[in-house]
């Protein structure tokens, strides 16, 4: 990821089974997002999840195994200036924003924020 908005999903076994069976170019996906990737995160218990944030506010999650071409889940959550993420466990995700915001949510729900944490100062 990066400011010209692409994303690139490598599957690092098909590059590695692509080099043994002496294919020229392998096939991994490239994503092109609408803006400015702000942070990229692996899922640190299920491999198989990256996701994506974007300056506009939109979180992007990719799953190779259904779809290496488009995110398995786009979300839009409703503030600009997504600056960062993390995974805490398998299914939540921390965002933080540029006003000092931090929001939680849940994959399996991503369509509502769970909880907002503001700095009282």
């Amino acid at each position: 990821g990066g400011y010209d908005g692409q994303v690139f999903v490598t599957d690092l076994e098909r590059v590695v089974s692509d080099q043994l069976g002496s294919v020229r170019m392998s096939q991994n996906a490239r994503y092109g997002s609408i803006d400015a990737v702000s942070s990229v995160a692996w899922n640190p218990l299920m491999s198989n999840l990256a996701s994506v944030t974007c300056d506009s506010g939109f979180l992007h999650v990719f799953d190779p195994r259904v779809n290496r071409e488009r995110p398995t889940i786009v979300l839009a959550t409703g503030a600009e200036r997504l600056n960062t993420h993390g995974w805490l466990d398998a299914h939540a995700l921390l965002l933080g924003y540029g006003d000092g915001t931090l929001r939680l949510f849940d994959v399996r729900r991503a369509d509502e924020c769970v909880v907002t944490f503001r700095d009282p100062h």
